[in-house]
């Protein structure tokens, strides 16, 4: 039987191989999500989480699974958690960011995550007291202290969800104090930008736990820090904030 890594990569690398041949060949169905025109969902989604669900089924046919497309599948404490492609509207819109994302749960600890991001041949892994890896080779999040010479990233899910509590005035407080700032359009690409040192930090208001299982260990594992707004340490889906720790303090300030 495979190791948990090797069936991960194995899965992850087959659902991004779907996703491209997917987009390649056209998308043919992109509905709307709860009558909002904002939020998108395609045959891509349905059918790679459908694919993901399978093969964990099949090797752990006791296992529950958390998925953003499908019904929850309850089994056991261990816990598969999915979102097929995180970054639907940059999918549908052939843009190049965004990506397969599949966490690994045992009761309230996270053992496992990946994120692939098959345009750009990206598999990011992380495994707990393992360490996080950009594929195969270790990664790390930046050194950095000083904000002027950050750069961070952020989202505006809240925005497409028309939520009155947004984001925009903690863009304007935090912008003019960094370097710059990035929208990947996935949040499980934001928080392996962050692991991999690539960003110094991201912050993200109104997410689901499948948006951001499995980027929380990659930044984990790579020694950031995961707090909410306030600086609590853990995963919180209404509010994340993921640093590198020189810098994190001074973010949640910001908050």
């Amino acid at each position: 039987m495979e190791n948990i890594q090797d069936f991960i990569e194995r899965i992850s690398r087959e659902a991004g191989r779907l996703a491209l041949q997917y987009r390649e060949k056209g998308l043919k169905t992109v509905e709307n999500k709860a009558a909002n025109p904002k939020d998108i969902v395609t045959e891509a989604d349905k059918a790679i989480e459908e694919y993901l669900r399978r093969e964990i089924l099949l090797a752990y046919p006791d296992h529950s699974i958390l998925g953003e497309e499908g019904d929850d599948v309850e089994g056991n404490e261990c816990l598969w958690i999915l979102d097929p492609i995180d970054g639907t509207v940059s999918f549908a819109h052939g843009q190049p960011i965004f990506t397969i994302s599949i966490a690994y749960r045992v009761g309230k600890t996270l053992e496992a995550g990946a994120v692939t991001a098959p345009v750009l041949n990206e598999f990011y892994y992380a495994e707990r007291g393992k360490g996080a890896f950009l594929n195969g080779q270790p990664i790390k999040v930046s050194p950095c202290s000083n904000p002027v010479q950050s750069v961070v990233s952020t989202g505006f899910g809240c925005l497409r969800a028309n939520l009155k509590e947004n984001n925009l005035e903690r863009f304007c407080r935090i912008a003019p104090r960094v370097r710059g700032i990035r929208r990947m359009g996935s949040a499980a690409y934001d928080l392996a930008m962050v692991a991999a040192g690539r960003t110094e930090a991201y912050w993200e208001q109104h997410l689901n736990l499948y948006d951001i299982a499995a980027g929380v260990i990659l930044v984990q594992e790579a020694g950031g820090v995961i707090s909410d707004f306030s600086g609590k340490a853990g995963i919180n889906t209404e509010e994340v904030v993921a640093a590198c720790p020189a810098l994190h303090k001074q973010l949640i300030e910001w908050m």
